[in-house]
């Protein structure tokens, strides 16, 4: 294999890596803009960006030479379902390096690159249309800003590459991507990913340890935040709250610490502490599952027998994420419950006053997240 290919193996991943993080927080930002997925021109581009990926899989993906597969076709188009779907071909392309480092898995993965930027650049354009939304730009290594011609129309690209630009920067020794700290990132991810799975199978020491080595690569909010997870489930609380704050100085902007935090004090019983601690969450600029702090304040209203504000926190949250079924049930059993205390009091006005309620059978309350 010639050896100029085999070397920019790493090179590409850094840059697969760039791109994908880049549409991600495309897509992130767009999901914090209220009333975003109201847009009918969102909801026709996210239709025909999907179309297109599907198309880019069939062509370059799903080919005789990598492996044979059918496609699903999503009944509806989301930002969700085009990050998923985003993260399945990343976490399924990169270990081809390892098991088969050819050609075509360079094109493949060149493709994905370019395809991902281009795709995010749309979005970036939408989003920037109707919010003041600021997303940085992704960090390009050896790719750069072209003009090309697409059927007749002129249409800037973000970026754009081939495997023959790649290797003649290589000869010359131009890659403007250091190896070693594309590795470096890479083992990071790997420890993170072995961080939850872990988490899946319910070994929080081996998830601290794989987070924690994971930090020793790259200190960041998001691991310092896995890390104290970890320890809360080994009962070692305190320093899951230290780890959190950590976090929060680190990226004041990352949400999941506070939202985090916010639970450990809930679960102590303080639950006025926990709610200040939920609203900073529900405000942070980078927060992936916007609802969970929606979640946790209604429970934490619950625990203050306030079902009024905590039924109001709850339906927020399943607005926000409307396909969550046990959320769907303790809303609707919440519901019956104080429909069944309005029969009974005869001054509905001071419900809240006249707590306790009839909670729902069972524990049927949004797990604490």
């Amino acid at each position: 294999m010639n050896q100029n290919l085999n070397n920019i193996g790493p090179v590409l991943q850094g840059e697969l890596y760039s791109a994908c993080r880049y549409f991600e927080r495309v897509i992130f930002a767009l999901k914090q803009i209220e009333g975003s997925a109201a847009f009918t021109e969102l909801n026709a581009l996210l239709a025909e960006l999907e179309f297109d990926l599907d198309a880019w899989l069939a062509t370059n993906w799903l080919r005789e030479d990598f492996f044979a597969t059918e496609q699903q076709t999503l009944k509806q188009t989301t930002l969700d379902n085009l990050l998923e779907k985003f993260y399945a071909v990343e976490q399924t392309l990169v270990p081809f390096w390892r098991l088969v480092p050819t050609r075509s898995t360079a094109e493949c993965t060149v493709g994905l690159i370019n395809f991902a930027l281009s795709i995010g650049y749309d979005l970036h354009r939408f989003c920037l249309d109707i919010s003041e939304t600021d997303i940085p730009l992704p960090r390009l290594g050896m790719i750069q800003v072209v003009e090309i011609d697409e059927g007749g129309l002129s249409r800037h690209e973000l970026a754009w590459t081939t495997i023959e630009q790649m290797i003649e920067s290589q000869a010359s020794n131009n890659v403007s991507i250091s190896s070693l700290n594309v590795k470096r990132e890479q083992r990071h991810r790997e420890w993170i990913q072995k961080g939850h799975e872990a988490i899946f199978q319910k070994k929080p020491q081996d998830a601290f340890t794989a987070f924690e080595k994971a930090a020793e690569l790259k200190e960041t909010a998001e691991v310092l935040t896995l890390m104290g997870w970890a320890l809360s489930q080994l009962n070692q609380v305190e320093k899951a709250k230290g780890l959190c704050l950590r976090a929060i100085k680190l990226d004041p902007d990352y949400g999941p610490p506070y939202n985090d935090l916010g639970t450990y004090l809930l679960n102590e019983g303080q639950s006025t502490e926990a709610l200040k601690w939920f609203e900073l969450a529900k405000n942070a600029s980078l927060n992936q599952n916007k609802e969970y702090p929606y979640i946790n304040a209604g429970r934490a209203y619950l625990a203050k027998k306030d079902i009024m504000k905590a039924l109001e926190q709850f339906e927020i949250a399943l607005e926000i994420a409307p396909y969550h079924e046990e959320l769907k049930t303790t809303v609707a059993k919440l519901k019956t419950s104080v429909e069944k205390q309005r029969n009974t009091i005869k001054n509905p006005a001071n419900l809240d006053d006249r707590f306790p309620f009839e909670s729902p059978e069972g524990d049927d309350s949004p797990p604490v997240f």
